[in-house]
């Protein structure tokens, strides 16, 4: 991939595991992502301050994830 240009556009970005590489070491004038599946995640990201806290990967966190879906916890809204 090319470390800069104009427009670096991705037309199936999924998660972006390409495009976060790439934003971290390429520079271009302009960042375009095009992925009907994963658009609301990238507009969560963009609604907050492109911030996210992550929980770290454990069965604890897991059961309790897990137990507040079925406590009805509702799924996260996005614009």
């Amino acid at each position: 991939m090319p470390q800069r240009g104009g427009i670096y556009c991705e037309p199936f970005a999924g998660l972006g595991a390409l495009f976060w590489k790439m934003g971290m070491t390429a520079n271009y004038d302009h960042w375009r992502l095009n992925d009907l599946r994963t658009h609301p995640f990238f507009r969560a990201l963009a609604t907050h301050d492109c911030t996210v806290e992550v929980p770290a990967r454990s069965h604890e966190e897991f059961e309790r994830q897990k137990a507040a879906f079925k406590q009805g916890d509702p799924p996260p809204q996005f614009c």
